[in-house]
């Protein structure tokens, strides 16, 4: 065995060199009874297309295929065996039903291959192979498991109206993580498949990827897994448990007309551009498990206003609208979970989302954007009770500072010939006020000797800016007892 490297693909080359090239003849073989193998040998074949039925099988395990390979409307009966095999032309099966087990492990195709109407009776493997050009599955069947444990996509893979009746493994073990080409990214679609057993993609890295009408139906596990692109989950139901633990979104995610029908966990998973949960339907007993979720939308992409076109249309950006919804389903999901805690922060991006939303619109002057803002720059949202403690300590001075100047004749003037001893008698004096007219029950003449015109009329404004600030700093401290 020799090794080579193209484009960062390691490729399993066997001495084929050793091997006399020969040429088959596929039709002149008595199909019915034998199997057409040719191991261990260099491939040119005569005929390019294997049409119709009565093909018993086919095993061209440790060797390299020089020629177009296409089958048509076959029934494969025994073998259909091409492990460890280099296809250095186009591989491309029609209509055909394979009622043996498929190998393809290790095998390497370096031209475009495509099933189309293609059933697997029995298990298909294509554990470790690689594809340098696109690869399409269109409407084939798969009843028995499937195993694409760390293949490799160069190009696009598709997957178009397929149904897979048992186990998937799309997974990346352990074993290869020392090889590169294995962490090559997956770009492509399910779209339009049916899953109805598990399956699961643990480590995967995702590029442009799409489950447009996809359907889980039992549990679908992307542990760990990488989405480098936008990804839009549209029309996709997820009927049995979905996991995303530990997954890592690079740009936007959208869960579009999305169905869970069970419970979606999202523990630990990383949305670093923002996620849209505003379309997302549950079902039954869906919900979502958001136990220490992370979740920022990057500043340089701010949304959309709210009305811009249907999301449908341009679902890559988020309005304000539906960021406000999405922590509200975060939140109101936290609260089922008792997890009051993360419904906090989650009731906080609410508010700031909605703000946001407001500031967006053509009014200037709005009620609940002013209520908003002074939420926000008190006590953020109820979240933080020393932001609301140094704010009612600078309005508690401001607002003594106007109502010292409003008096008639002052308790205190302060002179250059006072002592040092004088100065802090009467900065004692000042601050006794001080604590006095910080308290809004105060008596209204507690310095009445040294009224003005207008000294009651600060004193009340004085009272209810104060008492507002002194409120808002309790209801932050008293967080964790109000969800």
């Amino acid at each position: 065995m020799k090794w080579s490297y193209e484009n960062d693909i390691e490729i399993r080359r066997y001495e084929y060199d050793d091997y006399p090239k020969v040429e088959v003849n596929l039709i002149s073989l008595d199909r019915a009874e034998k199997v057409i193998a040719s191991k261990n040998k260099r491939i040119q074949t005569k005929d390019k297309t294997f049409e119709h039925q009565g093909y018993k099988g086919f095993d061209f395990s440790f060797s390299e295929v020089l020629s177009p390979m296409e089958f048509d409307s076959l029934i494969i009966l025994s073998r259909f065996r091409f492990l460890r095999t280099i296809f250095t032309q186009s591989f491309i099966i029609h209509g055909a039903t394979i009622h043996s087990s498929s190998h393809f492990e290790e095998t390497f195709f370096i031209e475009k291959i495509e099933f189309h109407d293609v059933t697997f009776k029995d298990d298909v493997s294509f554990w470790q192979a690689i594809f340098l050009k696109k690869v399409e599955f269109n409407r084939c069947t798969f009843e028995k498991n499937a195993c694409f444990e760390n293949t490799v996509f160069v190009d696009e893979v598709v997957f178009n109206r397929c149904v897979f009746e048992n186990p998937v493994n799309f997974a990346l073990s352990d074993t290869p993580k020392t090889n590169q080409c294995f962490y090559r990214t997956i770009k492509g679609g399910f779209n339009d498949s049916v899953f109805e057993q598990k399956v699961v993609f643990y480590h995967r890295h995702f590029a442009a990827i799409s489950f447009n009408n996809t359907k889980f139906k039992k549990l679908v596990d992307f542990y760990q897994t990488t989405f480098l692109e936008p990804v839009c989950f549209h029309k996709t139901d997820f009927e049995d448990t979905s996991v995303f633990s530990k997954a890592t979104f690079k740009e936007l995610a959208v869960f579009l007309y999305t169905q869970v029908s069970k419970n979606m966990i999202l523990r630990e998973a990383d949305f670093q551009d923002g996620v849209n949960f505003s379309f997302i339907n549950f079902i039954g007993g869906g919900n979502l498990n958001v136990f220490n979720l992370k979740i920022e939308f990057k500043l340089n992409k701010a949304p959309k206003e709210s009305g811009a076109k249907e999301i449908i249309d341009d679902w890559k950006s988020i309005t304000h609208l539906q960021k406000r919804e999405t922590f509200r389903t975060l939140k109101n999901e936290s609260i089922k979970q008792n997890n009051k805690i993360q419904a906090l922060e989650f009731h906080q991006k609410e508010m700031d989302s909605f703000r946001e939303e407001l500031k967006a619109t053509k009014h200037c002057l709005n009620m609940d954007r002013l209520i908003l803002a002074f939420n926000r720059y008190t006590n953020n949202y109820g979240l933080n009770w020393v932001r609301g403690f140094w704010v009612t300590l600078g309005v508690s001075i401001m607002c003594f500072v106007l109502y010292y100047i409003s008096l008639t004749t002052k308790p205190i003037v302060f002179t250059s010939e006072v002592d040092l001893g004088n100065s802090f008698q009467c900065i004692g004096i000042v601050l006794g006020y001080f604590i006095q007219f910080i308290n809004p029950t105060h008596n209204v003449h507690f310095m009445h000797s040294y009224l003005g015109n207008w000294s009651v009329f600060w004193d009340y404004l004085s009272r209810i800016a104060i008492g507002l600030c002194i409120y808002q700093t309790i209801q932050a401290f008293r967080k964790f007892g109000k969800v």
